[in-house]
């Protein structure tokens, strides 16, 4: 049964691809949903239901998400949760915050995630984590915003460009992602970059059990590359973690290296450093000299790890 299954899936995946908002194909639902298709029979249309009013709320919100206001008046209780829902909210310093609201549904949940200063909203990402079956057959006829896979999980994400703008003209540079012809080099900017990703705000803002081989690999890539001012970009990075890990990173390559820090890299890099004590939880000394609990804290060999095939 379960090949038939799959072969099913694989015929409409081929003959009947187009769906009526054309914004989620089988082929990336199966990709985010690894092949699993858990879910109990009968389908309760009533849970089903849930989900899609979640859905039709992030459409008005795909429209009007400007501010926090705006989230507020679709979803009450963003930022102090109400009800059956779940919010959490974290200063990543340089007037910005974060906040993710989940919203939980029938069968799965929405997630509603903001990077924003002041009221106004820098980016603004919504998750919809839900089995692959319910996403398919039924959220893709209420879908009206482009989703993408993304960290196994159904994704779309929207930077507001004038409130961008008005950031950097108020308080300086922030690092987003990139648009970049080199696809490796705008994986590793994304990376260290985003402060709202998939399961929001663990990879990188908290590094949550210590540095793992991803992490180590991509930098390394910017390392190797010789690409000291894609590091120096990422200073401005609006994740906390992500912008200690390469104010370290940046200061052992100078002492290593001879590597030219300006005045102005020298002056973020003690901020960052200076207030690094704030970050709660993931890694704080990162990557240079300790390695909290993993294996490279043992070894201790930094330009090892700097080596590539």
């Amino acid at each position: 049964m379960k090949y038939l299954t799959f072969l099913l899936l694989v015929f409409l995946n081929t003959g009947f691809s187009q769906t009526k908002s054309d914004t989620i194909t089988m082929q990336n639902v199966l990709a985010c949903n690894n092949g699993k298709w858990n879910v109990e029979k009968p389908i309760q249309l009533d849970w089903v239901n849930n989900d899609m009013e979640n859905v039709k709320k992030l459409n008005q919100l795909n429209k009007r998400s400007n501010s926090i206001a705006d989230i507020e008046k679709i979803f009450p209780g963003f930022i102090k949760p109400i009800g059956n829902c779940r919010s959490i909210t974290y200063d990543c310093g340089y007037n910005l915050k974060s906040t993710d609201h989940e919203f939980y549904g029938g069968y799965g949940s929405v997630h509603v995630s903001a990077l924003y200063f002041e009221d106004k909203i820098i980016k603004i990402r919504f998750t919809i984590d839900c089995p692959g079956q319910i996403a398919y057959t039924y959220l893709s006829t209420v879908v009206e915003f482009p989703l993408k896979c993304k960290y196994n999980n159904l994704v779309y994400d929207k930077i507001i460009e004038d409130n961008l703008k008005e950031y950097e003209s108020k308080f300086g540079a922030l690092s987003l992602e990139i648009e970049d012809n080199n696809t490796k080099r705008k994986d590793v900017f994304d990376f260290f970059s985003d402060v709202l990703s998939g399961s929001p705000l663990q990879q990188p803002f908290y590094i949550l059990n210590g540095i793992g081989y991803p992490t180590f690999d991509l930098i390394r890539y910017l390392i190797v590359l010789n690409d000291i001012d894609a590091l120096k970009k990422l200073i401005y990075s609006p994740s906390p973690t992500a912008r200690l890990l390469i104010a370290n990173t940046l200061k052992h390559i100078e002492k290593k290296q001879k590597i030219h820090l300006d005045r102005k890299d020298n002056q973020r890099i003690a901020e960052i450093l200076k207030n690094s004590e704030k970050i709660k939880g993931g890694v704080i000394s990162c990557w240079v000299g300790k390695f909290g609990y993993d294996y490279y804290d043992v070894t201790n060999n930094f330009e090892e790890y700097l080596l590539t095939k």
